[in-house]
């Protein structure tokens, strides 16, 4: 687990007994960082936000519906990153937030057992990085999640570009290889589509829309006036999850 108090002054590590403090303090950004597994951790969630039951329950799954619960005090999110193992697969990584505008707590997990801590933690890591090379320090809950965020895209962007090269090679190869020996290319042909749509669908639900009530930080429930952008919220995620369908134009592309 890892604590950190961000101010104007400073970047300061905290330990738990001094996170309830800085948080009351109301002096910059509090980022508690730790994996689901972490006990500690977990049981500091009710001293810091009026959680639900249903909400700490699901930081212990794994699931690919992306949600978003909006509370008078805090809102809690879920969502998935990709991180590939060294068996060559992708494999999702679950990260949970909850967060009102001076705190965001972030949970790792749970992940695939094939998945090394390394490679599960890299989105995370890079925030972390930036951090601690004075090169970034927010100063809202909104600015750390949207840095979340974008390492998260940064990935996704990584992996369709190494996709892409491993289409062109692939039609190289199509072009040489003599049809009784292209099974071997036909086992490639059905990882590269895993690749392809597994990457595609995080993307998707990655990039459902937020709903206004969400930008700017609201320490509310949702109002009449943004329910409906929660509504749109909440289909545009259930859209974003329906199952691709495989084609000659989704081959292509």
């Amino acid at each position: 687990m890892r604590i950190l108090h961000l101010s104007d002054e400073a970047v300061r590590e905290i330990g738990p007994n001094d996170a309830g403090k800085a948080v009351a303090s109301a002096e910059g950004l509090v980022w508690i960082d730790f994996d689901h597994t972490e006990e500690s951790g977990m049981a500091m969630l009710p001293d810091l936000f009026d959680v639900r039951a249903a909400d700490v329950a699901d930081c212990h799954v794994r699931t690919p519906v992306p949600k978003l619960h909006l509370y008078p005090d805090h809102h809690y999110s879920s969502i998935n990153g990709l991180a590939r193992s060294t068996d060559g697969r992708l494999y999702f990584v679950p990260l949970k937030t909850f967060q009102h505008r001076g705190l965001v707590l972030t949970i790792l997990g749970p992940t695939s057992a094939a998945l090394p801590p390394g490679a599960a933690r890299r989105m995370i890591d890079v925030v972390h990085e930036r951090i601690d090379a004075a090169g970034f320090r927010p100063s809202t809950s909104l600015e750390l999640i949207t840095a979340i965020r974008r390492a998260m895209m940064a990935t996704f962007e990584s992996m369709i570009g190494e996709a892409a090269g491993r289409i062109a090679d692939f039609e190289k190869r199509c072009a040489i290889t003599h049809p009784a020996t292209s099974e071997q290319l036909l086992d490639e042909l059905f990882g590269l589509r895993h690749d392809l749509q597994t990457t595609g669908r995080a993307q998707r639900r990655r990039t459902s829309p937020i709903p206004a009530c969400w930008r700017p930080w609201a320490p509310r429930a949702c109002s009449p006036s943004t329910s409906g952008a929660c509504a749109n919220y909440a289909t545009d995620s259930a859209s974003s999850c329906r199952p691709s369908t495989w084609n000659a134009n989704t081959s292509r592309r």
